[in-house]
């Protein structure tokens, strides 16, 4: 603030021509002279305007630069509905009734805002979002134009650029294409009207008020907050003390505000911003503050004197009350100059600010005004204006505005990069962001065509995307539509209803016919439990699947579809047998589109990633839709694979596009340890077979790699801890658990609970710390004996045997590369990288031995580079070296029983034969086609996994075909009859019971022969 005592510049005296042409200029290099000039105090005077201009500005295009954030509010599809609903029926906002709501059809929609809509829309229709973006941008600019030029005369305007950067920062959530944006642009203007008439006694622009409130009212429902502001000026100048001489007429303002104050009312819905206003702060704020919870950009409902406004603290607060201090500091400075104007202003705002922190950004506009007015008034009247060149002015003068340009510089970079974003908001972009684009995906197809066109959300944001799906919502954002009192409060009913479709204690049959019969009052017809958030809604899922009353149509990203079913209904019954989702036949009968191949692997976050720009957090749909796939499988009671195929599937689309998906990989991870558990416990396989190895080291796999991309999932941690300690790999287990303890924030708390989690873990933690030092001394024993030079060979070997994975691959890091170049050793090594998340090194491994193979045609290979094909997501190669696998196998098996049948001359043997070689050919071919049915089942789920689903039947159907007996036949069996949609006996030939009796006459069977 310094800076003030800049004086301004005074124009040098122009000298005669005379004297001009008496002057005679030396040539400085033959004089031996420096080719500088002296530094004079008007050089410095011009250094400070052009600094000021271009700080000035700066602000401006910053401001500018964050107006143009990607679009996030569901609101703004609402006001652009309803723009291009007015421009098709005569532009003024109807009476008849709301044309987009199920319960207040029969309300009339005061829409404050209507202009802005019909402007939105325009812009919407001439660029689509991009139009919609340039115009936020445009009108955030403009408010901060009008604030920059708010300045005392003749003084620097550093000091006021200076406070207008934490204003535009708290202001920032209220950048959106929304009227509020408006609210930002009216009170920067009128301020600025205000401050000329004041300085120059303008009255000009007093009379100016009156189109700009006459505007202001018609697009925006806040105008109350320029009327306020109007209010606060007259009384503080009708207070002042300023003799009369001395001030501007106060007749000509009363008069200018009085103007401003009608025309506000002229609307087409006259004065109805009073009572909407009133409305606003006694029923909209406390409703929004029930269905938001203050989570994200919901806190700016909540007064800021709460605990939930400190308990969620952001950049725009912070800075929002750091400027009112700021004010208040300076108007105390300034308290022998104090306006009461000034007084008044800063109060009047502090109370909006106190009543809603919606009301901070307009509040910190107000603040940066009388700061800045304030802090010159103190500076002008305390300290010297004179320029001079003397080292410390120059220091603050030059040093202070290189600061200022290098902090806007700073502080445009974090925008840009993300790092700096309102609660809730997104960072830089044009156009609707990517996870509202896909919410308006999901709705629009899974909404596209429906029985009926009245739905029931559960929250009002889903209620915005029902609009601009062209369906009637229960309920909307535009609350005060909703505010009633006592049964009129639609509201109050939206909740009471929402809660009779969740199961609780508290529900009960009476409540849930209620709920039924509010429903029916208003001819809702379907559903759509909210799935979007960081806590989705699947206990409104749960309860919908168990009520025999709803069906569900489909799932999406963002929602479900759930239609009040009633059997005697044609037309539904007939709509949801065309339209139904059945997940059987999307997973086992239809065939699936080919999945991408993934581009490349996970990368851990960049140095860049984890300091500046920073990792996308928007999830996709396909990783969203897997996400509540496996959700509805959990919550079914009975197990459900066709859920787990379908999010594997999506999971595998949404790595195609995306590697670093964290949400995809962990519902891979999720998916594939379900389908362990239940293709073991289904085929009734010993532990440890091929299936559930398979589907182990996909889980694992899956799992690290999202630890990969974002490694502060520590829940993923404790799923890999219970994937190990199941598969006895104690070290691995060890590792797991002991990171989950150490790093979740879970348990960081001291409460009682969280204590007692702690010491469990703690148990278990030093239980596997036991086993470990077990296996490492048991290990050490049995290389005794092992000569020196052949004892980290032989320690890899045993650690491995004994499930210390992470120890055997340790040890393998010390060997000799003459060691670690053995085809065996190079796939015990890959399986052991695989295991412990070093997947890519693993997949370079088994292409190496990949290589070998050509060149050694005994070198089995093959299994190893399928399963790191796998965890890859390229099944058609997985598939081919399946195929490959199988055809060798039973080639190498034809032919070991051949030479098991060839006569073994040895003389105590030779009275045997043949029945010894028949009997070890028998058991060698039951072993070798049990082996190669595994394989072949591999290949089968492959395939299904795959979407290729005509050709698993076909492999699985060959697998019974030649081994009936074979111990998966359980999962066969399953699998083959999903497919077929016939009954496939689950049992082997083997254990069937024969039928000894034929049934008597009548009781089934065919009829008697007469």
């Amino acid at each position: 603030m310094s800076s003030n005592s800049e004086a301004p510049r005074e124009e040098p005296e122009t000298p005669s021509e005379e004297a001009v042409a008496t002057v005679v200029t030396p040539n400085p290099a033959e004089e031996g002279l420096p080719l500088d000039f002296p530094l004079t105090p008007e050089d410095v005077q011009d250094e400070a305007v052009r600094g000021d201009f271009v700080i000035r500005w700066a602000v401006v295009l910053l401001a500018l630069l964050m107006g143009f954030s990607l679009i996030d509010q569901t609101m703004t599809l609402v006001h652009v509905k309803s723009g291009e609903y007015l421009s098709a029926n005569g532009f003024l906002p109807p009476r008849g009734g709301d044309p987009f709501s199920a319960t207040a059809e029969k309300r009339t929609w005061v829409n404050l805002s209507w202009l802005f809509d019909l402007i939105a829309a325009g812009a919407y229709g001439a660029g689509s979002w991009l139009g919609v973006s340039i115009l936020k941008g445009l009108v955030a600019a403009a408010a901060f134009w009008h604030l920059v030029r708010i300045s005392r005369p003749k003084l620097p305007t550093w000091w006021g650029s200076i406070c207008a950067i934490p204003a535009l920062l708290a202001c920032q959530p209220r950048m959106t294409a929304m009227p509020e944006v408006v609210t930002l642009l009216g009170v920067a203007l009128t301020l600025r009207l205000l401050h000329e008439w004041k300085t120059h006694g303008n009255q000009r622009s007093l009379w100016m008020l009156v189109p700009v409130f006459l505007l202001w009212s018609n697009l925006d429902n806040r105008v109350f907050v320029g009327v306020w502001l109007l209010l606060l000026t007259a009384a503080g100048e009708a207070l002042t003390r300023i003799p009369v001489e001395s001030r501007r007429p106060l007749k000509p303002l009363l008069i200018g505000v009085g103007c401003a104050v009608v025309a506000s009312l002229v609307h087409p819905f006259p004065g109805s911003w009073i009572q909407e206003t009133l409305q606003l702060y006694q029923k909209v704020y406390p409703a929004f503050r029930a269905y938001t919870q203050g989570g994200g950009a919901g806190i700016q409902y909540f007064q800021v004197a709460s605990q939930e406004f400190f308990s969620n603290p952001n950049p725009a607060g912070i800075l929002g009350l750091a400027l009112m201090v700021t004010a208040g500091v300076t108007l105390f400075l300034n308290r022998k100059r104090l306006e009461v104007t000034d007084l008044l202003q800063f109060f009047g705002f502090a109370v909006l600010m106190v009543l809603s922190a919606h009301e901070l950004a307009v509040a910190s506009l107000v603040f940066c005004v009388l700061a800045t007015l304030n802090g010159q008034s103190w500076y002008e009247n305390r300290f010297s204006l004179e320029y001079t060149t003397e080292t410390k002015f120059l220091l603050l003068s030059r040093g202070g505005r290189a600061v200022t340009v290098m902090g806007l510089f700073a502080i445009s970079l974090f925008v840009v990069v993300g790092g700096i974003r309102a609660p809730g908001g997104s960072r830089l972009g044009i156009g609707l962001s990517p996870e509202l684009a896909g919410h308006v995906a999901s709705y629009e197809n899974l909404l596209g065509t429906t029985h009926g066109d009245r739905g029931f959300d559960f929250n009002p944001t889903q209620g915005d995307l029902m609009i601009w799906a062209g369906k009637k919502p229960f309920i909307d954002q535009r609350l005060e539509l909703y505010v009633g009192e006592g049964e009129e409060d639609l509201i109050d009913l939206h909740f009471k209803t929402r809660d009779t479709f969740r199961v609780t204690k508290q529900s009960t049959l009476e409540s849930r016919r209620k709920g039924l019969d509010t429903l029916e009052k208003y001819q809702i017809s379907f559903a759509i439990p909210r799935l979007t958030g960081f806590n989705p809604d699947y206990q409104t899922m749960a309860g919908l699947l168990s009520d025999p009353n709803w069906a569900m149509q489909r799932l999406g990203a963002s929602t479900a579809v759930f239609y009040r079913f009633d059997p005697k209904d044609e037309e539904l019954v007939s709509f949801l047998k065309e339209t139904q989702q059945i997940f059987t036949e999307e997973a086992f009968r239809k065939e699936a589109d080919a999945i991408p191949p993934r581009v490349d692997w996970p990368t851990p976050p960049s140095v860049y990633e984890k300091y500046l720009w920073g990792r996308s957090e928007d999830l996709s749909a396909e990783s969203l839709e897997a996400q509540h796939l496996m959700q509805l499988a959990a919550l079914i009671p009975t197990p459900n694979p066709s859920m787990a195929y379908l999010a594997i599937r999506r999971g595998q689309q949404a790595l195609s596009k995306n590697p670093n998906d964290v949400l995809a990989n962990i519902v891979l991870g999720e998916a594939y340890t379900y389908l362990g558990s239940f293709d073991t416990l289904n085929s009734g396989s010993r532990p440890g077979s091929m299936i559930e190895q398979m589907r182990y080291m996909q889980a694992v796999a899956a799992y690290h790699h999202a630890l990969i991309s974002d490694p502060k999932q520590m829940e993923v941690h404790y799923a890999l801890y219970k994937l190990y300690e199941r598969a006895r790999k104690i070290d691995l287990a060890h590792r797991e658990l002991r990171i989950y303890r150490d790093q979740s924030v879970r348990f960081q708390s001291e409460t009682e609970d969280v204590q007692k989690g702690k010491a469990l873990l703690d148990q278990e933690l030093d239980r596997l710390q036991q086993l470990v030092e077990k296996a490492v001394e048991s290990c050490n024993k049995q290389v005794e004996k092992v000569p020196e030079e052949q004892r980290g060979a032989a320690r890899m070997g045993v650690y491995y045997r004994q499930g210390m994975t992470l120890k055997a691959v340790e040890e393998m890091e010390g060997l000799p590369a003459e060691i670690l170049s053995n085809p065996e050793v190079m796939k015990i090594r890959a399986l052991g990288l695989l295991e412990v998340g070093r997947t890519e090194e693993a997949y370079d491994i088994s292409g190496q031995l990949e290589g070998l193979g050509q060149q050694m045609p005994k070198l089995d290979w093959r299994g190893v580079r399928t399963i790191c094909l796998l965890m890859n997501g390229d099944y058609n190669s997985a598939v081919h070296l399946w195929d490959e696998v199988s055809m060798e196998a039973t080639r190498n098996g034809l032919v070991n029983v051949v030479i098991h049948l060839t006569p073994q001359f040895v003389s105590e043997r030779a009275m045997n034969w043949p029945l010894t070689e028949l009997q070890a050919a028998g058991n060698y071919y039951y072993a070798f086609t049990n082996q190669v049915s595994s394989l072949k089942l591999n290949t089968a789920l492959t395939l299904i996994e795959q979407g290729s689903n005509r050709k698993a039947g076909e492999v699985l159907q060959e697998i019974l075909d030649q081994n009936p007996e074979v111990p998966e036949r359980g999962t066969i069996a399953y699998y083959l009859a999903m497919i077929q949609q016939k009954e496939v006996d689950p049992l082997p030939p083997s254990e069937r019971i024969p039928v000894l009796f034929a049934p008597e006459p009548g009781e089934g069977g065919k009829p008697d022969k007469k």
